[in-house]
């Protein structure tokens, strides 16, 4: 087995035990694999985003999640694609591709992937640098509201790992403990 599958399999063991700890807000929808990718679907539910429908905008909390590990991973990093874009400057409203990480890191995890998609939809988490804004009319309309109206960030139930589970990799000092995300921007979540 090459180092990608290992990983590949390490990530999915994750994705299970996330699930496990995390049964009310996420579901794992299936697994498949390409010559190019490995691909991971799942649902994230009780993660409010906004959507944009025609002209008006509404709140939507299950959504359903495409991670795609290209062929060079863990080299290059995963892909997170939302099978219904949410308004967002880092996701693309065509696709629905999210960018995630302004820095890439070998050592991310489906977890911290996961975690940080929470973040970037429910408005906690943002790049404004023009390489990352994909919808560009997502900054004005959050530029225009007012920070004491503003209905953003939104709520949701952070996904917690069991501080017990580990990502094991080949050598010892790549074993990383895993633990609650820390967000990339402050606010809170919802617990249960």
């Amino acid at each position: 087995m090459s180092l990608r599958q290992r990983r590949i399999e390490s990530e999915w063991i994750l994705l299970q035990n996330l699930q496990a700890t995390n049964p009310n807000v996420l579901s794992i929808a299936g697994r498949e694999s390409t010559s190019l990718q490995d691909i991971f679907h799942l649902v994230l539910t009780e993660t409010n985003a906004i959507i944009r429908w025609h002209d008006r905008f509404r709140i939507q909390s299950t959504h359903p999640v495409r991670v795609c590990f290209p062929r060079f991973f863990p080299s290059v990093p995963s892909e997170t694609f939302l099978d219904v874009p949410v308004f967002h400057p880092n996701v693309d409203p065509e696709n629905g591709f999210v960018c995630l990480w302004a820095k890439f890191s070998t050592e991310n995890t489906i977890v911290k992937t996961l975690q940080v998609l929470q973040a970037v939809i429910s408005w906690r988490a943002f790049n404004w640098q023009t390489d990352h804004l994909i919808q560009s009319d997502a900054k004005p309309w959050y530029d225009s509201e007012p920070p004491e109206i503003r209905w953003i960030p939104l709520e949701y139930t952070a996904l917690r790992m069991s501080p017990s589970v580990s990502l094991q990799d080949d050598a010892p000092r790549s074993r990383q403990r895993l633990s609650e995300c820390e967000l990339l921007r402050g606010g809170t979540s919802k617990s249960e």
